[in-house]
Order: C-alpha cells, then structure tokens, then sequence
C-alpha cells in the first residue's frame, strides 16, 4: 500500500498544489489506515472493500480517535 499512498501524495503535490502540511496530513491518516488493514490481514489496496472501511471507521469511534 505504500506505492499507492505516495502516489496519491505525488499527485497531491503535482495537480492539486496542496500544501507540505497537508501533504502530511494526509500521509499520516493513509498510514493509519495502512496499519490498520494489515493488522487486518489486508495488504493489498485492491481487496479493500467497503465493510473493511467501516469496519476502521467503528475501530476509530470505539476507540475516541
């Protein structure tokens, strides 16, 4: 997954003109995911699915992030 998230930091960069803060904003939070889906079992971006998303999104309200 590490491709994909410095890809999608790349063109953040390059298209959007975001700013470095930004940047590492984004990072940070797409490297929790990363954690969060190998913990999981899930390395591959492809076989996310929406369940695994969700299942994140309880992880973090259970967990007051």
């Amino acid at each position: 997954m590490d491709k994909e998230i410095n890809a999608f930091i790349v063109y953040l960069h390059n298209v959007k003109r975001t700013s470095e803060n930004t940047e590492l904003s984004y990072r940070r939070d797409l490297m929790k995911v990363r954690n969060y889906m190998e913990e999981q079992g899930i390395e591959d971006v492809k076989k996310i699915t929406s369940t695994n998303l969700n299942s994140y999104v309880l992880y973090l309200e259970k967990n007051k992030f």
